[in-house]
Formats: C-alpha cells, sequence, structure tokens
C-alpha cells in the first residue's frame, strides 16, 4: 500500500525509550526529529577545505542533551546545558548515550574511529568517490 503525506506525517512520531538508573528512578531517551538530528550530525564533521575530520568535543554531551526528555517528548535540556552535561560521568549517562546513538540509528563509536582512521590514511584528491 502507497502512503499518503497525511499517512507519513501522522506516522512519522519519534520513538522514545525508558532508561532506568541503578540506583533507583528513570530517563527518557527520544528519537531526534531530522532537524535535530541533521544539525547534531553537521556539528561532528568539519571541512577545513581540504578534508572532513570529525569533531570529538562533547560529542556525547551534544547527544544526550537532545535526546533525553520528559514523557512526553520534550527535551529537558538545551544547548546552554552542554558544558554541565558534559562534565558529568558514569556508566548510567554512557548506557543512556548508547541508547540515544540506537534510538537514532547512529554509528558507534568504533564505527567513527574507523572512518577518521581511514579517511585519514585515504590518497588525497580532488573527489570523494572511488
Amino acid at each position: 500500500m502507497l502512503l499518503d503525506k497525511d499517512t507519513i506525517l501522522k506516522r512519522a512520531v519519534g520513538k522514545k525509550e525508558k532508561v532506568d538508573h541503578p540506583e533507583g528512578g528513570h530517563v527518557f531517551l527520544r528519537a531526534l526529529p531530522m532537524t535535530d538530528l541533521d544539525e547534531f550530525e553537521s556539528e561532528n564533521y568539519v571541512f577545513d577545505g581540504k578534508t572532513v575530520k570529525f569533531n570529538r568535543r562533547d560529542y556525547r554531551a551534544r547527544l544526550l542533551i537532545r535526546a533525553i526528555c520528559d514523557e512526553e517528548g520534550k527535551p529537558l535540556f538545551t544547548l546552554k546545558d552542554i558544558g554541565a552535561l558534559g562534565k558529568k560521568s558514569g556508566p548510567f549517562l554512557h548506557e543512556c548515550f548508547k541508547a540515544a546513538q540506537r534510538l537514532n540509528g547512529l554509528v558507534g563509536e568504533e564505527e567513527v574511529e574507523q572512518a577518521v582512521k581511514n579517511s585519514e590514511a585515504a590518497p588525497g584528491g580532488d573527489s570523494v568517490s572511488a
């Protein structure tokens, strides 16, 4: 069955996932709207005129401030909270980060590192295609 515009827009509601804290309580994570996901991804790659480099600075915090939400899916943090959240550590936030990656179809850390290594090892040229 071919989906029409109205059906697509009604079905394109982001998923949420509950992550329990081991010491009690929980948070919700959301699948990001495409504009938020595009903004997040554009912050991760910096073009210096010749090459594209991966921006690791506050990578996890930048995803989590967009993904952690209330029960209705409204973000709890804003971009102003990147520094504060970025200073936190612990297995719980790492589990939240991995869940946010999965919910948003983002590659894992290993894939990102391999892509960076491959781009650094690739011979120079004007084309990005083989």
